[in-house]
């Protein structure tokens, strides 16, 4: 009769074990898929995935992630999608706002992640209302409105 020990002395998973995990498992991806279409305006679409087609025909010769968007946004009037067009436009606006600060800007690989880094340091006074209605500004507004909530919680 087999034991439900190893060899090396360790007991193996029973297989409700694995099935708790596998159950355990579903549920997270399950909530996490019900968090984002909760978000405001539901699931939203990587802007790269937006903008991929514009990228290439507009900006074809950018040597980095913010060259790229400098680009986008020195050409936002050729720019064929209407979602990228809107996202770059509210990247305008919030790198301007960004750039107010000065010493908030980084160079970074991934240059909107800096911008908007700036941003949650700044009051949203000095936001303008252009970058603050923006698909841009938006993630930033989600998180803002879950520390307000999960903070007001701990009251």
């Amino acid at each position: 009769m087999s034991s439900p020990v190893s060899r090396a002395g360790q007991r193996r998973p029973s297989a409700a074990a694995i099935l708790l995990i596998i159950v355990l498992a579903l549920c997270l991806c399950s909530s996490a898929t019900i968090s984002v279409a909760a978000l405001s305006g539901g699931p939203r679409k990587n802007p790269v995935v937006q903008c991929g087609d514009d990228f290439n025909r507009i900006c074809d010769v950018a040597t980095s992630a913010r060259d790229l968007w400098g680009c986008m946004m020195k050409n936002m009037d050729k720019i064929s999608n209407e979602a990228c067009r809107e996202y770059v436009i509210g990247f305008h606006a919030c790198t301007r706002d960004a750039e107010k600060r000065g010493s908030c800007v980084y160079p970074a690989a991934d240059y909107a992640t800096a911008v908007r880094r700036c941003l949650r340091n700044m009051p949203e006074s000095a936001v303008s209302k252009e970058c603050l209605s923006s698909q841009f500004y938006l993630p930033i507004a989600d998180a803002r409105n879950a520390m307000l909530k999960f903070s007001s919680q701990d009251l």
